[in-house]
């Protein structure tokens, strides 16, 4: 199923439970399903199928819906971080095509003065505020209002297909180029499949969004959550670098399932109280994109000893692709292994002839190929047969993404990541 029928789905079996908390504010699945619907059909009555909304906005409910929306009716969400330069975010405007835009309080400010670049959107969204533009604009209201001149027959049958595009995460990853990442419905499908297998969240769960929503961690987040029916609780952005906040927050919405990066986790270890009582309900413990010392995490692990915990490793371009479980006694090693490939992606290594390795303990450049892959770069064609490759194995075609990470398989199939080489540059610690 792809993800509006699952979100659906959890909506009709459970509709009174809780599906978003944020700062005191809550909505059941059956109201944010409904809420879902009604901008969905507003989107498509004012643009043509698989358009791009641009979401510069903080966190907030209208985001979450705004970005549930575009994935239920076929369009194309490109979220785009509030708080970087005017000229990053005018190039993933201009770069993405975006036919709208939604702003909030907060970031509408910054757009004001901007006629040149948004002078090609048909409208701006965002919530009832003063906003001098001459763009067209209307509040979100207005755009689920505009839903009832558009007929549910005609909605039904424009629901999106697994190779049309959900959103794009624009990364500069270790090389300082931006650039768009395609993420299909079907990508989106694979992850969750795997993810709601592996992990059980299950309702009754509440889930922090702790990454910004640029960031693919929040895919894990929304995504998974909605389809199994636990509640997504974001953390404002004036939280996210504080640990003491943080911990609060957790401890304020009950959170039993947190995936963080290993700063973020670090920060909550050594810079707030955080002791063993605290946080008596996180049962799940993810985190991901670089690596953590097991010295480091050995503190998080302390502090927290009823919650399981995982690495995850995986880029933007790949979602997770492989999978550590962290006992107190694999501590004992020098570095965390990368572990085992999910069960629907297949790992390679690759080294510098060519050729595929199997050998144990021989290094090779980490290649991915799966169906949560992305199907690359968006208007970077040159990039993009840079980074994915063919491979034959085994009589089999392969599509792969080259991570520019090494490592080398132990021999219980588990994977140990190496270092990360990548336009010159040698980084021994630092994941794509």
């Amino acid at each position: 199923m792809l993800v509006h029928e699952l979100f659906l789905k959890i909506a009709r079996r459970l509709p009174e439970a809780e599906a978003i908390s944020f700062n005191g504010v809550s909505l059941t699945y059956a109201t944010c399903a409904t809420q879902v619907e009604r901008l969905a059909q507003g989107l498509e009555h004012y643009f043509p199928r698989g358009s791009r909304v641009a979401i510069n906005t903080f966190e907030s409910i209208d985001t979450l819906l705004m970005m549930l929306a575009c994935v239920h009716a076929g369009f194309t969400y490109v979220p785009i971080d509030a708080t970087s330069s005017m000229k990053h975010r005018q190039f993933i405007l201009r770069d993405s095509q975006a036919r709208a835009l939604m702003v909030d309080a907060q970031t509408a400010a910054d757009w004001q003065l901007e006629h040149d670049a948004l002078s090609s959107l048909q409208l701006i969204i965002g919530s009832p505020f003063s906003l001098q533009t001459s763009a067209r604009h209307f509040s979100l209201e207005e755009l689920a209002a505009s839903s009832s001149s558009t007929t549910g027959s005609r909605f039904r049958n424009r629901l999106p297909g697994e190779d049309e595009l959900a959103y794009i995460l624009y990364t500069s990853c270790s090389t300082g180029e931006l650039k768009g990442v395609m993420i299909t419905q079907r990508n989106i499908a694979a992850f969750i499949d795997w993810a709601s297998m592996y992990f059980d969240v299950h309702p009754g769960d509440r889930v922090a969004v702790h990454a910004p929503l640029h960031f693919d961690l929040p895919v894990f987040d929304m995504y998974v959550s909605l389809a199994q029916g636990a509640t997504v609780c974001p953390i404002t952005g004036q939280r996210m670098p504080l640990p003491q906040a943080i911990l609060r927050f957790l401890q304020d919405e009950r959170i039993t399932v947190l995936y963080a990066s290993p700063a973020a986790l670090t920060g909550l270890a050594t810079h707030s109280s955080l002791t063993e009582e605290c946080l008596p309900f996180l049962r799940l413990l993810l985190y991901t994109g670089a690596e953590l010392h097991p010295a480091s995490l050995a503190k998080v692990m302390t502090t927290l000893p009823q919650a399981r915990v995982f690495n995850l490793y995986g880029s933007t371009e790949t979602n997770v692709a492989a999978v550590f479980e962290i006992f107190p006694e694999r501590l004992q090693y020098q570095r965390i292994p990368l572990g085992r490939p999910i069960f629907n992606t297949r790992i390679f290594l690759r080294d510098a002839a060519g050729q595929i390795v199997d050998d144990i303990n021989k290094e090779g450049e980490i290649l991915v190929s799966g169906p949560s892959v992305s199907p690359g770069y968006l208007n970077r064609s040159d990039l993009t047969a840079q980074s994915w490759v063919e491979l034959i194995f085994r009589d089999r075609h392969w599509r792969c993404y080259r991570t520019h990470d090494f490592a080398h398989w132990d021999e219980r199939g588990i994977l140990h990541f190496l270092r990360h080489h990548k336009n010159g540059k040698n980084d021994p610690t630092l994941f794509t």
